[in-house]
Order: C-alpha cells, then sequence, then structure tokens
C-alpha cells in the first residue's frame, strides 16, 4: 500500500551486492524486518519506515556521486561485454590456464587480456582504491598511463605499477652498462630470458 513493500526476498535484496556482502545484507534486514518462514521472506516491519526527508539524510550528495560513477563504470564494462571480471588483478593467471594453442592465437589472447586489463583499471573503483593504497603507502602510482583523464600527459593516471612494470624500469636504469651488447645483438636485453613474443618482436 502507498508504494510500501510488502515481502522481499534475500537473493532480490543482495542482487546489487557482491556474494560476500550476503551475510552483512542479512544483519541489515533484521533491523528494518521480519523473517517469515512460511513464505522464505522478510516482512519490513512498519514502524521501520522512514519517510523521505529521513532518506535523503541517509546519503550525502558525495555518496551519491560515488553511487553514480560505480554504475556508470559497471555499465561501461557490461557495454564491452566485460561481465564476470570487475579487478585487473589476476589476470595474468587467467590467461595461462587457457590451453595451449599456435602463436598467433597466443599473441592474440594476450592483447584480448591487455584490453581487459586496461578497461578494469579505468573502473572508477579500482582508481579509488590505488589511491587510498597509495596514501597509506602499500603501492606505486604510475602517474601516466591508459588512465590520464587528458589522453595527452596533462593529467594525472592513478594507476598501480605493477611488479613487472618495475623490472622494466630497474632494467632501463641498468642499460647503460650493457650499451656495449646493443651493437652486437641490436638490443640490450638479456636474450636468455626473452621470451617467445619478444623474440618474434627482435
Amino acid at each position: 500500500q502507498g508504494g510500501f513493500c510488502r515481502t522481499m526476498r534475500l537473493h532480490d535484496v543482495c542482487a546489487g551486492w557482491p556474494e560476500w556482502m550476503t551475510q552483512r545484507v542479512r544483519e541489515a534486514l533484521q533491523g528494518v524486518a521480519t523473517y517469515a518462514p512460511a513464505e522464505k521472506a522478510w516482512v519490513p516491519k512498519p514502524t521501520e519506515r522512514l519517510s523521505e526527508n529521513a532518506l535523503l539524510q541517509l546519503i550525502s550528495p558525495e555518496q551519491m556521486c560515488y553511487l553514480e560513477s560505480t554504475l556508470e563504470g559497471e555499465q561501461r564494462l557490461r557495454d564491452l561485454h566485460i561481465k564476470r571480471l570487475s579487478s585487473p588483478d589476476g589476470i595474468e593467471r587467467l590467461l595461462d590456464r587457457l590451453p595451449n594453442s599456435s602463436t598467433s592465437d597466443r599473441l592474440q589472447r594476450r592483447a584480448v587480456a591487455v584490453f581487459v586489463e586496461e578497461e578494469l583499471q579505468l573502473a572508477p573503483w579500482t582508481l579509488s582504491s590505488n589511491f587510498h593504497l597509495f596514501k597509506h603507502g602499500r603501492c606505486q602510482l604510475t602517474l601516466q598511463g591508459v588512465a590520464d583523464p587528458s589522453g595527452r600527459g596533462e593529467g594525472h593516471a592513478y594507476t598501480r605499477l605493477l611488479p613487472r612494470e618495475r623490472h622494466v624500469e630497474a632494467d632501463a636504469d641498468a642499460r647503460p652498462a650493457r650499451s656495449g651488447l646493443t651493437k652486437l645483438t641490436g638490443t640490450d636485453a638479456d636474450l636468455r630470458k626473452l621470451t617467445t613474443e619478444d623474440c618474434i618482436k627482435w
């Protein structure tokens, strides 16, 4: 009556939350609803119904911006058919689990994996998490990259500096000592450590 939801099921309430939030959602429901075993649903308590003004006070304009930004980022990933992944972490491990195939297929899969990883790095929750970890000294930021809003190096990209990128920078610092080998091999990289893809490029 009056738009007041009579009953609600737990899986309907949890539809907009990740699975690990189910217990917290159930605890929140206990404060505003009563579980009806016969209907296997939750019945809201009439005394706990809030007015529109009270609901507006529960969320600030900044929190509403967080929510809208997250929903926009989620929809953008869905438009790109990225539905199961939400974090750029672990994509390398997922790629290694794929069955072996030809070199061209592996290169194509690698290109797709890089594209998916970059799109997940642009997600608002990923950028916010990176900045939070950086403030507490738990990661390093690249400041330049795919998340640069200007697209030409005039902004700051809050993307995490991955371990492999740190290794590349460390190798770059050590390159002057190996400059003499460049004349012989055409590259200053250690040929024993080159991957198949790097050998193809070389």
